[in-house]
């Protein structure tokens, strides 16, 4: 499949419309300022890319615009999602600590599988996941900050995102240049943080 780009260079949408879909127990996306953001200040936004779905390995990354110092709530990235049954791999960080996790959430019970406390996602930060077989990769600028294998999720689905609840005025945390799709697409960006 080709790969999935979303720049979100377009009109402000509350929901974000298009190709996302709310991901199930989330608030909905939003496009403020050409950037996308969550669209409650009373708990986390997510989303994924409904008009096609990566094969079983697959990649998701993105760009923090915008980022809340010492927030307490969490950023996301997502793979192999089947949003029906709440199951998916999703990498995560929560700045205030600074923490930073791959989980697995079978129907829609998360267990960290990764975890470390010492890197902070910044503002302009790229961030990359990706999963091949069974090996997991969190990377940040191109460098790998966890690694972990598990063969619990096998089969492919929808790639996401998490993006935290704001906690001035909405837009305060956002990502853009959003990209996505199977392992060893060509994407410049991918091949950057690879």
């Amino acid at each position: 499949m080709a790969v999935i780009t979303d720049d979100f260079n377009r009109a402000d949408a509350n929901p974000a419309g298009g190709n996302w879909s709310t991901l199930s127990g989330y608030n909905v996306v939003q496009i403020i300022s050409q950037k996308l953001c969550s669209s409650s200040s009373g708990g986390d936004s997510g989303a994924y890319w409904n008009a096609a779905t990566p094969g079983a390995n697959q990649f998701v990354q993105y760009t923090i615009s915008a980022l809340t110092a010492g927030l307490a709530a969490t950023w996301g990235l997502i793979l192999r999602l089947n949003d029906g049954v709440g199951t998916m791999y999703q990498a995560q960080h929560v700045p205030s600590i600074p923490r930073t996790q791959i989980l697995k959430i079978i129907t829609g019970t998360p267990t960290a599988i990764s975890g470390e406390d010492t890197t902070p996602w910044q503002l302009n930060d790229v961030i990359y996941f990706e999963v091949n077989g069974t090996n997991l990769t969190l990377k940040r600028n191109g460098g790998t900050i966890l690694t972990v294998s598990n063969g619990d999720i096998t089969a492919a689905g929808s790639i996401g995102v998490r993006i935290p609840l704001f906690t001035g005025a909405a837009g305060s945390d956002s990502i853009d240049d959003f990209s996505g799709g199977d392992l060893g697409s060509t994407n410049l960006m991918a091949q950057i943080c690879l």
